[in-house]
């Protein structure tokens, strides 16, 4: 998927629509005990969005 942002192309890499239903996993996956080791960290949940954005 591409769009516009701010003059510049960006690819998305996940080519599809964000759900509320991935947040929700995140937000599972980071209260459960398997994310224990996990800690003062930043977890983004945007389908590769953010790592082809130039800021």
């Amino acid at each position: 998927m591409d769009l516009e942002l701010k003059g510049k192309k960006v690819i998305i890499n996940a080519a599809t629509r964000g759900l509320g239903r991935r947040i929700a996993d995140a937000v599972l996956y980071l209260a459960s005990a398997r994310a224990s080791w996990i800690t003062a960290d930043n977890l983004t949940v945007d389908g590769g969005f953010t790592k082809n954005v130039k800021y």
